[in-house]
């Protein structure tokens, strides 16, 4: 399964963060922020696994 990043949704994020950067909002938390902001877009994202053989 391929994941695609939806040029909508980052061009929104990217406008949040530049939103929180102008309001002063440390770095850590802007990141925190945009890590929840993410994963109600996308969902969480599952660690990639081996395929495996049988």
């Amino acid at each position: 399964m391929t994941r695609v990043a939806d040029p909508e949704v980052e061009a929104a994020l990217e406008l949040a963060r530049a939103a929180l950067h102008r309001m002063g909002v440390s770095g850590p938390e802007q990141a925190a922020v945009l890590l929840g902001l993410r994963r109600r877009a996308y969902g969480r994202i599952q660690p990639a696994t081996a395929p495996t053989e049988d």
